[in-house]
């Protein structure tokens, strides 16, 4: 998935009371994801404000402008903050793992092969050598406005202890980073803007990975300027006005959520840091890593 602009579909969600009804999909990746964010938008009163003069936590940036740059070439004090590498992932990990293989001898007799005719009818278990599966993450960037800019930075901290941990390891992962938002009263499932902020085997980006995963920007000027450039008649449909409002962050849920099935996600990080870091201890350990390395 590369280029210039964003791919844009509506797919159907079952359940969360909306079966039936469609959810707006805009998939990209970091680069395109910015080029869309720097486009003229009608500004209904957020993610434009200049806050050179008070609030900047909150949003993370003074300016629009600088998260524009930000957002294209990264956060570049992001990846030291949380402890990032650049580079490829170590050595993929292979494993051994019990595998049947079927010849003219072996420990056990298959039945039906062998009253089919079929020479090849005895199972052996052998060690076979495979290669460790991608695991794909899901980081939610939709938080509410009383989450502070502190919060928002240690869940990141933690998705990133993560990352590395399994690109150390040689296990290699996926990372998406997502902003859904749900409409009001149910009139549509929500819409959901995915960036591919991490791309399974290619050269991890620290600044662009830090952004997208941690920055409070990524959603409050990024994500918000996104709504914004959606048409009137949508953004009407989550109450997305002129004071600010950009629709309702959907309750924490997991990888089974059919908000976020169609991503195939293997775990979805939790936004709060409380949960974020019983949710890394736990993914972790599934791998046989703890928080401080290798088992």
């Amino acid at each position: 998935m590369t280029g210039s602009d964003p791919i844009r579909d509506d797919i159907p969600v079952e359940g969360l009371n909306t079966a039936g009804r469609m959810l707006t999909r805009v998939w990209m990746d970091p680069w395109a994801a910015a080029d869309y964010a720097a486009r003229d938008a009608d500004p209904i009163g957020t993610s434009a404000r200049d806050e050179s003069g008070g609030n900047k936590p909150w949003s993370g940036t003074a300016t629009y402008a600088e998260s524009v740059t930000m957002a294209h070439d990264g956060w570049k004090d992001g990846a030291a903050t949380l402890g990032l590498s650049a580079g490829v992932d170590a050595q993929i990990r292979l494993s051994t793992r019990p595998a049947a293989t079927w010849s003219q001898v072996g420990s056990q007799v298959d039945m039906g092969a062998y009253l089919a005719g079929e020479p090849d009818c005895m199972i052996s278990m052998v060690r076979t050598i495979r290669q460790a599966p991608l695991l794909r993450i899901v980081v939610e960037r939709a938080i509410p406005g009383i989450v502070d800019e502190r919060e928002v930075r240690s869940v990141g901290a933690t998705v990133a202890n993560v990352v590395e941990a399994l690109r150390l390891n040689g296990i290699p992962s996926e990372i998406w980073s997502v902003v859904t938002l749900t409409a009001a009263k149910y009139a549509h499932p929500g819409v959901q803007y995915a960036v591919r902020a991490q791309a399974a085997g290619s050269m991890v980006d620290a600044d662009i990975l830090a952004y997208w995963i941690a920055h409070p920007a990524a959603l409050r000027r990024t994500a918000f300027r996104w709504m914004e450039l959606e048409s009137a008649a949508f953004r009407k449909g989550f109450n997305a006005t002129e004071d600010g409002s950009y629709g309702t962050v959907p309750p924490a849920a997991g990888p089974e959520d059919p908000r976020y099935a169609h991503l195939d996600a293997d775990t979805v990080a939790p936004t709060r840091s409380m949960d974020a870091e019983r949710w890394a201890a736990d993914l972790l350990d599934r791998h046989g890593i703890s928080m401080g390395g290798a088992k």
